[in-house]
């Protein structure tokens, strides 16, 4: 949660009573991710999902300096700000894909088909909302030699188990040191 305090506006003479009242957007939804909640605090959280990121709200603040006399008016002043809400999803700061360890894999030319489980599942990090889905879920795509693994090639990829298959009859192959992996990604948020 961020919380934000104004400052205090004195009137003058400074012996006049000052009062603030608070006009605060809500989202499209009904959401309110901006409260008023202490005095001159003003508080912005929102958890319930990544909604408030194509809105901008406005917090108005009507400062009112009440007359001790019923003779004169209260004189007000008014004030406004926006607040803009930033993507966690692709701020480090806030959300981190800490990559799965993969093993060295060793394939003999003409072999057949052989199938190794490559990697365990990726692990998201957020914060300061620890284990939040707001991201979506990952979804890999494999690589083998810096490119995507094409339908007919010597690596096959299985999503599901997250294993990798090679087969292969390309002596050029022999004894050559091959990257592959996958990169992940958020649905949501590439």
């Amino acid at each position: 949660m961020l919380s934000y305090t104004h400052s205090t506006v004195i009137a003058d003479p400074v012996y006049c009573p000052v009062r603030y009242e608070y006009t605060i957007d809500s989202l499209a939804n009904g959401g309110t991710p901006v409260t008023q909640t202490n005095d001159r605090q003003i508080d912005i959280y929102y958890d319930a999902d990544l909604t408030p990121l194509d809105q901008t709200l406005t917090v108005t603040v009507t400062v009112i300096s009440e007359s001790l006399y019923t003779t004169t008016q209260d004189i007000q002043v008014t004030g406004s700000f926006t607040v803009n809400f930033d993507n966690p999803c692709v701020d480090q700061n806030f959300v981190v894909i800490q990559n799965a360890p993969f093993n060295n894999l060793g394939y003999t030319i003409d072999s057949g088909s052989v199938t190794y489980t490559a990697h365990s599942e990726f692990v998201v990090f957020t914060q300061p909302l620890v284990g939040h889905s707001l991201c979506g879920a990952l979804q890999y795509t494999p690589y083998y030699n810096f490119a995507p693994i094409q339908v007919n090639g010597p690596v096959q990829y299985n999503s599901a188990t997250k294993e990798f298959t090679i087969e292969s009859t390309d002596t050029n192959l022999i004894g050559q040191i091959v990257p592959y992996g996958v990169y992940a990604e958020f649905t949501n948020w590439p």
